[in-house]
C-alpha cells in the first residue's frame, strides 16, 4: 500500500461520524479539501465509494454547523431582548410597588393641616359678656 493510500486511510479513520464531534469546523473543512483532492486520482472503484461518501458527509456536517452556529447567534439575540424586557417588568413593578408604599405611608403619617381661624370682621361682633355669675 503507497504512503497516499495510507495518508488517505487515516483521513477516512479520523473523520469517522462518532469521531466528528471531537473536530473543529476547520478541520473538518480541510480533511474534505483534501479528500476531495484525492477522489479524482483513486483508481479503486471502492475506494472511490467511500471517498465520496465520506466527502458528503463532511459536507453536511459543515452545513450542519454552520446552521448550528446561525441559530445560536440568533437566539443570543433573543436571549438578550427576553432578559431586557424582563428587566424592564421588573423595573416598573418595583416603581409601581414604591409609589404605592409612598401614597400609603404619607397619607396615613401626614399631619392635619388645619388653618389659622379667621379674622374677625366687622359683621362679627363678640358676645356680649354681661355680669352673669355662674351657679
Amino acid at each position: 500500500m503507497s504512503k497516499s493510500l495510507v495518508q488517505f486511510w487515516k483521513v477516512i479513520y479520523k473523520t469517522d461520524p462518532p469521531k466528528l464531534d471531537d473536530l473543529s469546523l476547520e478541520e473538518i473543512k480541510r480533511y474534505e479539501r483534501y479528500l476531495s483532492a484525492k477522489l479524482p486520482t483513486l483508481e479503486d472503484e471502492q475506494v472511490a465509494i467511500v471517498c465520496r461518501n465520506r466527502i458528503e458527509l463532511l459536507r453536511q456536517e459543515i452545513q450542519f454547523r454552520r446552521k448550528e452556529k446561525k441559530d445560536d447567534q440568533r437566539h443570543q439575540k433573543t436571549l438578550l431582548w427576553e432578559r431586557v424586557g424582563v428587566g424592564i417588568g421588573i423595573g416598573a413593578i418595583l416603581v409601581a410597588v414604591v409609589g404605592l408604599v409612598y401614597e400609603i405611608f404619607f397619607s396615613k403619617a401626614q399631619r392635619a393641616n388645619t388653618e389659622p381661624a379667621s379674622p374677625q370682621t366687622y359683621f362679627q361682633r363678640p358676645m356680649p359678656t354681661t355680669g352673669l355669675k355662674p351657679l
